[in-house]
Parts: C-alpha cells; sequence; structure tokens
C-alpha cells in the first residue's frame, strides 16, 4: 500500500518530522470499495483514492481488506553530541 501511494506521501517522508500513517481499505462482498487513509490522525482525502484505486486491482471477488501502519521519521544514528 506504501508504494502505491508513494508519490502522494514523498512531502511527509521527506520530512524531517514524526509521520504515523495509517491505511485502511476493504471491499465488500457486493465489490463496494471503502478506504481510510490518515497521517498523524487526520484525514489525507488524496490518499483514500489511491487505496481505492489500488484495490481495484486485487483479483478475486468477495470480502478482502488490507491495513497497515507506517511510522516515517529521520534519525541520526550513532552520538553526534559535541565533545
Amino acid at each position: 500500500m506504501t508504494t502505491a501511494c508513494m508519490q502522494l506521501l514523498a512531502p511527509q517522508v521527506n520530512d524531517t518530522k514524526f509521520a504515523g500513517i495509517r491505511y485502511f481499505v476493504m471491499r465488500d462482498q457486493e465489490g463496494v470499495y471503502s478506504a481510510d487513509f490518515r497521517i498523524n490522525g487526520l484525514d489525507f482525502e488524496p490518499g483514500k483514492a489511491a487505496l481505492i484505486e489500488y484495490a481495484k486491482k486485487w483479483p478475486g471477488r468477495g470480502l478482502q481488506f488490507r491495513k497497515q501502519y507506517v511510522v516515517a521519521h529521520d534519525f541520526v544514528i550513532g552520538d553526534h553530541s559535541e565533545a
């Protein structure tokens, strides 16, 4: 799901701040799609549309859903304090 939305997420992933990204997308028994996409708890409408387009490529029929939580943040390895 992250790959399907990577272009939309570029500003958040390239930022140096923390971003909690939550994805949920489903197809119900009747073939109706629904999605929830949030960044730091806030709805992200372009992401919902991208997830639905992603789900339309799933094989098969009937109820399916996928969910994922991604944490994006900048971090430094090692001690960079001044001596």
